[in-house]
């Protein structure tokens, strides 16, 4: 189990940080990284855009995170009177708190929100902190006058890879290499360094995971996809193996560049994907 550094301060708006204060259930979304994914409902708080949870040691939730930490939640509501839908969906990566200061925080928010409803005696609990990598505001309120409450609007309020400064965008668009590989290449293996970040440009990957001397294949990317980040953001080594199932073009950043990135990510102008495409479309590619 891993303890992470609280989220930092997202700047969420008044209507969002109401709107999750005045909430009180959110349905967490789990999966062992081979296994049916797994749902389940928890009382929340949280704290900016760090939600906690309580859970117990010997639950599935519990048991597929320390597997594999990627976590999905969503907090709706639908009046019973009538009226627009609204809610909230997040991915992100969970941990369990470990620090016995923010245990005693994350005890604190919980007596505020929920007076009594924690036990004095908290030996069969654990903290579970949520971190977002990316949050949005879902609403099928009317969009215009005239519109038919139908469909839902998206809106991103918060993404590690949303917005970056524009005048590091250029710089930070020169710092991507590029690379092709063919087809049945290791481009990462489990268990060793966190060293680049990937973003597929052409043709597809497998992500393997290796265990007791056998492989299984738990997912398959391609073009506009990415990897590598879940270690470097972690420091740790890789989870996974990622083999090349067709020849591949790669964009790839260093770690130290990458964590810079993320650091940054909080800018007003320029989106990472913009980024993307603008390095993109110089990228000619040479024989290797």
């Amino acid at each position: 189990m891993e303890n992470l550094p609280p989220h930092g301060d997202a700047g969420l708006s008044t209507d969002m940080t109401n709107f999750l204060v005045g909430h009180r259930i959110l349905t967490l979304a789990t999966a062992n990284g081979w296994d049916s994914p797994h749902a389940a409902m928890f009382c929340y708080v949280n704290d900016q855009l760090t939600f906690y949870v309580w859970t117990h040691p010997d639950n599935v939730t519990t048991g597929n995170i320390e597997i594999n930490p990627a976590v999905s939640l969503t907090i709706g509501e639908y009046p019973s009177g009538g009226g627009s839908a609204r809610g909230v969906q997040a991915s992100g990566n969970a941990a369990f708190v470990l620090d016995p200061a923010e245990i005693q925080h994350v005890h604190r928010l919980f007596a505020e929100k929920f007076p009594g409803m924690l036990p004095d005696q908290l030996q069969n609990l654990m903290f579970l902190r949520i971190r977002p990598a990316e949050l949005a505001f879902i609403s099928n309120e009317p969009a215009g006058r005239g519109e038919q409450v139908t469909d839902f609007h998206r809106n991103l309020v918060y993404g590690v890879f949303g917005t970056l400064p524009e005048q590091k965008a250029e710089a930070i668009a020169g710092q991507l290499g590029q690379v092709k590989v063919p087809a049945g290449t290791t481009i990462v293996r489990q268990g060793g360094p966190a060293e680049k970040f990937f973003i597929i440009i052409d043709g597809t990957v497998d992500v393997i995971r290796e265990e007791g001397g056998s492989e299984r294949v738990v997912n398959t990317l391609g073009p506009g996809q990415f990897f590598g980040e879940v270690a470097i953001l972690r420091d740790m080594p890789r989870n996974a193996t990622v083999r090349a199932v067709t020849e591949v073009s790669l964009l790839t950043m260093d770690a130290d560049t990458f964590r810079s990135l993320i650091a940054q990510s909080l800018g007003i102008a320029t989106d990472f994907d913009e980024v993307i495409r603008a390095r993109m479309s110089n990228v000619t590619w040479g024989a290797e």
